[in-house]
């Protein structure tokens, strides 16, 4: 389903701390984590595409069924 599933796990994990605790530091840091790891996750995903002819042209890069 997506080319980094850890990046997608890590993600809601502190989405989840954040909602948990209602605090703008946390949810600061879903901001800083997200504005990091989609990015990373967006690059190796098109890597995986160049290196690899049969990578499923399905497959999302980190968040299922959306990026």
């Amino acid at each position: 389903m997506v080319s980094c599933p850890h990046y997608f796990c890590e993600a809601v994990e502190w989405t989840g701390y954040a909602i948990l605790t209602q605090s703008p530091a946390a949810w600061t840091f879903v901001l800083a984590t997200l504005s990091n790891l989609l990015p990373r996750a967006y690059s190796i995903h098109k890597w995986y595409q160049r290196e690899f002819p049969k990578y499923p042209n399905n497959r999302k890069a980190m968040i299922p069924y959306v990026i």
